[in-house]
Protein backbone atom coordinates (compact mmCIF):
# COMPACT_ATOMS: atom_id res chain seq x y z
CA UNK A 1 0.00 0.00 0.00
CA UNK A 2 1.42 3.55 -0.82
CA UNK A 3 1.41 6.32 1.34
CA UNK A 4 -0.35 9.40 0.65
CA UNK A 5 2.58 12.53 -0.09
CA UNK A 6 0.42 14.33 2.83
CA UNK A 7 1.33 11.23 5.15
CA UNK A 8 4.66 10.49 3.76
CA UNK A 9 5.53 14.11 4.52
CA UNK A 10 3.72 14.28 8.06
CA UNK A 11 5.77 10.57 8.86
CA UNK A 12 8.99 12.40 7.64
CA UNK A 13 8.55 15.13 10.05
CA UNK A 14 8.01 12.81 12.85
CA UNK A 15 11.34 11.11 12.10
CA UNK A 16 13.45 14.55 11.94
CA UNK A 17 11.86 15.48 15.11
CA UNK A 18 12.82 11.84 16.27
CA UNK A 19 16.10 12.44 15.29
CA UNK A 20 16.50 15.52 17.11
CA UNK A 21 14.88 14.32 20.56
CA UNK A 22 17.66 11.87 19.96
CA UNK A 23 20.49 14.03 19.46
CA UNK A 24 19.45 15.38 22.67
CA UNK A 25 18.59 12.35 25.09
CA UNK A 26 21.90 10.87 26.22
CA UNK A 27 22.09 10.48 29.90
CA UNK A 28 25.04 12.46 31.56
CA UNK A 29 25.75 12.73 35.00
CA UNK A 30 24.56 15.70 37.30
CA UNK A 31 25.99 19.30 36.81
CA UNK A 32 25.42 22.48 37.91
CA UNK A 33 24.60 25.05 35.72
CA UNK A 34 28.30 25.95 33.72
CA UNK A 35 28.36 22.30 32.72
CA UNK A 36 24.76 21.96 31.02
CA UNK A 37 26.44 23.31 27.22
CA UNK A 38 29.26 20.62 27.73
CA UNK A 39 26.85 18.10 28.97
CA UNK A 40 24.67 19.12 25.45
CA UNK A 41 28.07 18.81 23.58
CA UNK A 42 28.92 15.36 24.71
CA UNK A 43 25.83 14.32 23.74
CA UNK A 44 25.84 15.68 20.48
CA UNK A 45 29.43 13.33 20.04
CA UNK A 46 27.99 10.32 21.00
CA UNK A 47 24.90 11.00 18.67
CA UNK A 48 26.72 12.20 15.93
CA UNK A 49 28.71 8.94 16.21
CA UNK A 50 24.95 6.98 15.90
CA UNK A 51 24.33 8.57 12.53
CA UNK A 52 27.77 8.87 10.66
CA UNK A 53 28.72 5.78 9.00
CA UNK A 54 32.74 5.31 9.33
CA UNK A 55 34.82 4.04 6.28
CA UNK A 56 36.23 0.34 6.53
CA UNK A 57 38.26 -0.72 8.21
CA UNK A 58 36.20 -0.23 10.93
CA UNK A 59 38.59 0.26 14.15
CA UNK A 60 38.20 -1.83 17.54
CA UNK A 61 37.54 1.94 19.02
CA UNK A 62 36.43 4.91 18.36
CA UNK A 63 39.33 7.39 19.87
CA UNK A 64 37.50 10.98 20.05
CA UNK A 65 40.33 13.15 20.58
CA UNK A 66 39.27 16.43 22.76
CA UNK A 67 42.01 19.32 21.55
CA UNK A 68 42.11 22.48 23.73
CA UNK A 69 41.31 23.49 27.01
CA UNK A 70 38.55 21.26 28.33
CA UNK A 71 35.90 22.22 29.93
CA UNK A 72 33.69 19.09 29.40
CA UNK A 73 35.19 18.43 32.91
CA UNK A 74 32.80 14.66 33.92
CA UNK A 75 30.55 15.27 30.59
CA UNK A 76 32.49 13.43 28.94
CA UNK A 77 32.71 10.09 31.14
CA UNK A 78 29.36 8.83 30.75
CA UNK A 79 30.23 8.58 26.90
CA UNK A 80 33.94 6.96 27.73
CA UNK A 81 33.15 3.00 26.80
CA UNK A 82 30.20 3.70 25.05
CA UNK A 83 28.83 1.18 22.17
CA UNK A 84 28.44 2.87 19.06
CA UNK A 85 27.63 0.39 15.85
CA UNK A 86 31.75 1.04 15.08
CA UNK A 87 33.21 0.11 18.15
CA UNK A 88 33.15 1.48 21.76
CA UNK A 89 34.34 5.15 22.31
CA UNK A 90 37.40 6.00 23.90
CA UNK A 91 37.53 9.49 24.80
CA UNK A 92 41.27 10.94 24.57
CA UNK A 93 42.15 14.24 25.78
CA UNK A 94 44.93 15.99 24.57
CA UNK A 95 44.95 19.38 25.89
CA UNK A 96 46.31 22.38 23.73
CA UNK A 97 47.82 20.44 21.07
CA UNK A 98 51.45 21.66 20.45
CA UNK A 99 52.18 18.16 18.03
CA UNK A 100 50.87 16.22 15.46
CA UNK A 101 52.21 12.93 16.05
CA UNK A 102 48.99 11.72 18.12
CA UNK A 103 46.61 12.89 16.07
CA UNK A 104 47.02 9.55 13.87
CA UNK A 105 45.13 7.72 16.55
CA UNK A 106 41.93 10.20 16.21
CA UNK A 107 39.03 8.49 14.17
CA UNK A 108 36.83 12.12 15.78
CA UNK A 109 38.65 14.99 16.04
CA UNK A 110 37.11 17.52 18.24
CA UNK A 111 38.37 21.16 18.90
CA UNK A 112 37.32 23.41 21.19
CA UNK A 113 37.41 27.07 20.82
CA UNK A 114 40.39 27.47 23.01
CA UNK A 115 41.88 26.15 19.53
CA UNK A 116 40.25 28.92 17.15
CA UNK A 117 43.62 30.29 15.94
CA UNK A 118 44.93 27.12 14.93
CA UNK A 119 42.13 25.28 13.85
CA UNK A 120 43.07 25.62 10.08
CA UNK A 121 46.33 24.20 10.91
CA UNK A 122 44.91 21.44 13.22
CA UNK A 123 42.68 20.44 10.34
CA UNK A 124 45.80 20.80 7.86
CA UNK A 125 47.49 17.77 9.86
CA UNK A 126 44.40 15.27 9.44
CA UNK A 127 42.80 13.51 6.50
CA UNK A 128 39.37 15.41 7.17
CA UNK A 129 38.14 12.92 4.58
CA UNK A 130 38.71 9.68 7.04
CA UNK A 131 38.95 11.58 10.56
CA UNK A 132 35.61 13.14 11.70
CA UNK A 133 35.87 17.06 12.82
CA UNK A 134 34.10 18.92 14.93
CA UNK A 135 34.60 21.62 16.18
CA UNK A 136 33.16 25.09 17.97
CA UNK A 137 34.67 28.13 16.62
CA UNK A 138 33.10 30.14 14.16
CA UNK A 139 35.58 29.36 11.32
CA UNK A 140 35.16 25.84 11.44
CA UNK A 141 33.21 24.80 8.86
CA UNK A 142 35.39 27.53 6.86
CA UNK A 143 38.25 26.02 8.06
CA UNK A 144 37.42 22.80 6.66
CA UNK A 145 36.04 21.06 9.31
CA UNK A 146 32.68 19.16 8.69
CA UNK A 147 30.50 19.93 11.83
CA UNK A 148 30.25 22.77 13.56
CA UNK A 149 28.57 23.49 17.16
CA UNK A 150 27.30 26.64 17.67
CA UNK A 151 24.31 28.28 19.95
CA UNK A 152 21.71 30.45 18.24
CA UNK A 153 18.97 31.68 21.11
CA UNK A 154 20.50 30.74 23.89
CA UNK A 155 20.44 26.61 22.24
CA UNK A 156 22.97 24.54 21.37
CA UNK A 157 22.73 23.82 17.45
CA UNK A 158 24.69 22.20 14.89
CA UNK A 159 25.85 22.46 11.06
CA UNK A 160 27.28 20.74 8.50
CA UNK A 161 30.02 21.85 5.93
CA UNK A 162 27.79 20.05 2.63
CA UNK A 163 30.45 20.64 0.54
CA UNK A 164 33.09 18.34 2.52
CA UNK A 165 30.62 15.56 3.35
CA UNK A 166 30.05 14.49 0.06
CA UNK A 167 34.29 14.28 -0.45
CA UNK A 168 34.60 12.51 2.89
CA UNK A 169 34.59 8.59 3.48
CA UNK A 170 31.75 9.21 6.19
CA UNK A 171 28.46 8.23 5.51
CA UNK A 172 26.14 10.69 6.82
CA UNK A 173 22.73 9.70 7.44
CA UNK A 174 20.29 11.94 5.32
CA UNK A 175 18.62 13.61 8.37
CA UNK A 176 21.39 14.44 10.18
CA UNK A 177 22.58 16.55 7.45
CA UNK A 178 18.51 18.03 7.63
CA UNK A 179 19.00 18.88 10.93
CA UNK A 180 22.64 20.33 10.51
CA UNK A 181 21.76 23.72 9.11
CA UNK A 182 21.75 27.15 10.47
CA UNK A 183 17.94 27.62 11.67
Amino acid sequence: MRLSLALRARWRRVRVGLLAALLISVAVPAATPGDVEYQIKASYIYNFLQFVRFPPPLPDDLHVCIVGVDRFGRALDAIDGASTPHGRIKIERLGPLTRGAILKRCHVLYLLDSEREAVADLLRRVDTTQVLTIGESANFLASGGLIELFEKNEVIRFRVNPELAGKTGFRLDAQLIQLGVDR
